[in-house]
């Protein structure tokens, strides 16, 4: 095995690390909870993943799968942070048509036997305009007051999908032509640069956890 394939099988550490310590999530702020399947749902995928991986199975199957559960995971999270600021109806609104495409694409599109790209490309914008909104929601006022013991860990979990969905939405949206007219080096390169962002996100995740109201302050509790 070499170097850039270890490099790529020890970034989903991070994720794997992440998703047991999100755990502890169960017990904070609703927004908190909320997130913590994200992680947890991100470990328990990208584990199944690596063993198909190893065995040399395809598991871009997964990656179809993956896509609009994740989707539904991160709307569900900054719906919570939304709530009081927007009408009821646009997150869910939003997530059906999501879904609605994602399903579309990767049944008569794409193809279930395609890295679907597109849908991943619809997600990462998707989420950069919510992350970007976030910023300025945070920074309001009433918001921050009444959020005060997770503002910490929320700007911390925003910010590592910012980071990522940004870095991430070229490489989506050259996916296929990344994997099929690239060479094989230059190609894994790429996919290390990905892997690279995706352990700036955990490693932001993780932070976000570790800043979280304790279980003896939190007004949930």
């Amino acid at each position: 095995m070499d170097t850039n394939y270890i490099i790529i099988l020890l970034s989903y550490l991070p994720v794997l690390i992440v998703g047991v310590y999100s755990l502890k999530l169960f017990r904070s702020a609703p927004e908190l909870r909320v997130f913590a399947w994200l992680p947890v749902v991100a470990a328990v995928n990208n584990t199944i993943m690596q063993v198909l991986w190893l065995f040399g199975l395809s598991n871009l199957l997964l990656v179809h799968i993956y896509v609009p559960v994740s989707t539904v995971l991160i709307l569900w999270f900054y719906k919570q942070l939304w709530k009081p600021m927007l009408p009821g109806w646009i997150f869910p609104a939003t997530l059906i048509a999501f879904c609605l495409y994602s399903v579309w694409n990767s049944v008569f599109y794409q193809g279930l036997d395609v890295f679907n790209s597109h849908a991943l490309t619809a997600q990462a914008i998707l989420v950069v305009v919510l992350s970007l909104s976030t910023y300025g929601l945070l920074m309001n006022d009433s918001i921050r007051e009444e959020k005060t013991e997770v503002t910490r860990s929320l700007n911390w979990i925003n910010s590592g999908l910012f980071i990522y969905y940004v870095s991430a939405l070229i490489l989506f949206y050259f996916g296929e032509l990344i994997m099929h007219a690239l060479p094989a080096e230059l190609s894994q390169r790429t996919w290390l640069l990905h892997s690279l962002f995706s352990t700036v996100m955990y490693v932001c995740f993780f932070l976000g956890i570790w800043k979280r109201p304790k279980p003896s302050t939190s007004s949930t509790l």
